[in-house]
């Protein structure tokens, strides 16, 4: 098809994240760099509630720094995740959660060269430049997903383009 990367989804299955030892990374890196091709990023959603809860928090933070430095040793530098709906109370229990655990997650990134990249989506695009803004991490970033955009949000694919581009470090599309 001409590709020139690709996205590993890391979560499940014979790709889980848990089952890449030094020997499968090999295997991997090299099949890669026997097709041209790069992996332009790593999927670690691991579903559920995103970051909204204390309980799945307490292992989907410490999951999401594996798949990062997987994500490294895989010479990517991206994950892409999705981390929730973003609530429009910044004072929410919830909403201070989902800061906490992305500023965790980004600036655990950030030390070893990896962006975690919030998938569009849940939220309209204001809404997430303004959480990534107060979130205030450098490890963290934006895939945007336009497709996600129309079909969840009704927001503008474009004007999110623009209202995010600071932000945005990958990009993946679907027919929504």
């Amino acid at each position: 098809v001409g590709a020139q990367g690709i996205q590993l989804y890391v979560v499940e299955g014979e790709m889980s994240y848990k089952t890449f030892d030094d020997e499968k990374i090999k295997a991997v890196n090299d099949a890669l760099a026997a097709h041209n091709l790069v992996v332009s990023a790593v999927c670690g959603d691991f579903g559920g509630h995103g970051f909204a809860t204390e309980e799945e928090n307490a292992w989907k933070i410490p999951a999401s720094k594996e798949v990062a430095l997987l994500a490294k040793k895989l010479g990517s530098s991206v994950v892409t995740t999705h981390i929730g709906c973003v609530p429009d109370d910044k004072n929410s229990e919830e909403y201070v959660r989902m800061k906490n655990a992305c500023k965790d997650m980004g600036d655990y990134a950030a030390s070893i060269g990896v962006t975690f990249a919030i998938e569009t989506g849940p939220e309209k695009a204001t809404v997430l430049a303004d959480f990534i803004r107060d979130v205030d991490s450098k490890g963290i970033g934006v895939n945007l997903d336009p497709a996600n955009l129309i079909m969840v949000t009704g927001d503008d694919p474009v004007q999110a383009v623009y209202t995010l581009k600071d932000f945005i470090v990958h990009t993946h599309a679907k027919d929504g």
